[in-house]
């Protein structure tokens, strides 16, 4: 169901919503909050990797390396059982 708000908005901000086909509106102002929510959910993400220290695995390879063998062992282990 659908709500109804009441608020102001910028001139710059409200000349492109008046652009949009009246029956487009409505989803692209909800499409827009949810792609800001998504921007901030991205940011809180990236802000708390980036307070993790580096680990030393004490290995010359790669992440990329690491997962795929990661993976073997896993697949192995499926298989062995």
């Amino acid at each position: 169901m659908n709500k109804q708000y009441t608020f102001s908005l910028p001139e710059e901000v409200a000349a492109v919503i008046d652009a949009l086909p009246k029956t487009e509106k409505s989803k692209y102002i909800a499409q827009a909050v949810v792609n800001q929510e998504k921007l901030k959910a991205k940011q809180r993400a990236l802000d708390v990797i980036a307070l993790l220290s580096p680990k030393d695995w004490g290995t010359d390879k790669d992440a990329v390396d690491l997962v795929n063998d990661m993976r073997t062992g896993t697949a192995s282990n499926i298989l062995a059982n």
